[in-house]
């Protein structure tokens, strides 16, 4: 029997220009699924090396399948309070770390957008933590996913 798709898939995701995040990416208790290091080279899913350099420095944890709302904003609140009380919450919330979670859609029986906590919202702005939602099952006139930015 072959796996279903989930309704969603959620992730953190780290970005710096000036600071290495390689040996800052376990200090949150998630597992880092992706480091790169400004300059050096990028490693693609499939294994392949992209010809350019990274422009930044990034981090990309290990993502999390969601079915319902409820699990996004149990999974939210995990990566909040993970992230609460801890150097790269500072980081964070004075800028010099971006941060985001990311929640891909993959079917259109969720408005995530809709579902979301927004005691959730709330608490991840005031920790300077975006949340997008990206729409795998609607697309711009360019073909991308459509994004929205909470």
């Amino acid at each position: 029997m072959a796996a279903s798709t989930p309704n969603g898939k959620i992730d953190l995701r780290l970005w710096s220009d000036d600071l290495p995040l390689r040996e800052r990416a376990h200090q949150l208790g998630l597992s880092p699924t992706i480091l790169h290091d400004k300059g050096g080279p990028v490693v693609l899913a499939n294994g392949r090396i992209r010809e350019s350099k990274a422009s930044r420095h990034f981090v990309g944890y290990k993502s999390v399948d969601l079915e319902a709302p409820a699990d996004a904003n149990r999974y939210i609140g995990e990566i909040l309070k993970a992230l609460s009380h801890t150097e790269m919450a500072k980081l964070i919330a004075s800028g010099f770390v971006d941060a985001e979670i990311c929640l891909a859609a993959f079917r259109g029986e969720i408005n995530w957008e809709d579902e979301l906590d927004p005691a959730i919202i709330d608490a991840a702005r005031m920790a300077n933590v975006d949340i997008v939602i990206e729409h795998y099952d609607k697309f711009t006139d360019e073909g991308a996913p459509l994004s929205l930015r909470l």
